[in-house]
């Protein structure tokens, strides 16, 4: 899914979210319409599966400092207004990308805070959000630069922190996602930023892992098991055998295909 700049529109900037097939075997996947203000700056998807709670990915392209910080506030609104919606929903939310920004001054080979960055933080206590690769301090309780992802020039060292990915959740939480933190360098690719890549646990954000195999050897090439709960068992069994169109059809005819036949829940307490 892209969020391309308009063509009558000469600014640097675009927003892609890519979503692995194997997340939404069973579910659904969709794009929220968002203001034609935040074109090629913002992009909501949303990853649906069942006995799961939603999953929705906020892709952000922030202006960089000295361009439209206007703009940036524009975004930060949109975000915030979509983000106390999901509060007493319980969704998950993921809003990653280049911010343009950082999260504390030693954040800047220069440990400067520019403008942009002050607005940042600020939408970032605002909103409840919080990074899954959190500051730390030395002995001495001195904030310490994090791993440093944008390159003033292609070749030069990265100077600073700007892209980031940011979630509603309590440190503790985060801590229960066993964030998994790499990044790439790309010295000389035709970029300026390195690679920022996290793991998340399905249970850390709330999801259901993928369809996989039953591990019982008896059964071995005859069931998987699906991640639905009884209810939704029972509903797709009255409409398989009713045989009228329902709004789980689709998705029963698809079990079925796996199956073969049968399905067993994945959970059975559900």
């Amino acid at each position: 899914f892209s969020s391309p700049v308009p063509k009558t529109e000469h600014a640097r900037a675009g927003v892609m979210v890519l979503v692995s097939k194997t997340i939404t075997e069973l579910g659904t996947i969709s794009t929220n319409k968002l203001p034609t203000h935040t074109q090629g700056h913002m992009l909501h998807v949303t990853v649906e599966n069942p006995g799961s709670n939603p999953l929705h990915i906020l892709g952000v392209y922030c202006p960089p400092q000295g361009g439209n910080q206007e703009h940036r506030s524009r975004l930060y609104k949109e975000c915030k207004n979509f983000l106390a919606k999901t509060i007493s929903t319980h969704d998950t939310v993921i809003v990653a990308g280049d911010f343009n920004a950082t999260l504390q001054h030693a954040d800047r080979a220069s440990i400067t805070t520019t403008a942009a960055d002050a607005v940042h933080r600020a939408f970032v206590e605002e909103a409840g959000l919080t990074t899954i690769d959190p500051p730390n301090v030395d002995a001495a309780g001195k904030p310490v630069a994090r791993q440093h992802t944008f390159r003033r020039h292609r070749a030069a060292t990265p100077c600073s922190r700007i892209d980031d990915i940011l979630v509603i959740q309590t440190s503790a939480a985060i801590a229960d996602m066993h964030p998994h933190l790499t990044f790439v360098e790309m010295t000389g690719v035709g970029t300026d930023h390195d690679i920022m890549t996290a793991q998340l646990s399905y249970h850390g954000i709330r999801v259901l892992p993928p369809v996989a195999a039953s591990s019982d050897e008896t059964n071995k090439g005859k069931k998987l098991k699906t991640p639905i709960s009884k209810a939704d068992y029972i509903t797709l069994q009255h409409v398989l055998r009713a045989q009228q169109p329902h709004k789980y059809a689709k998705l029963n005819t698809r079990l079925q295909a796996y199956l073969d036949g049968e399905v067993t829940p994945h959970w059975n307490n559900m």
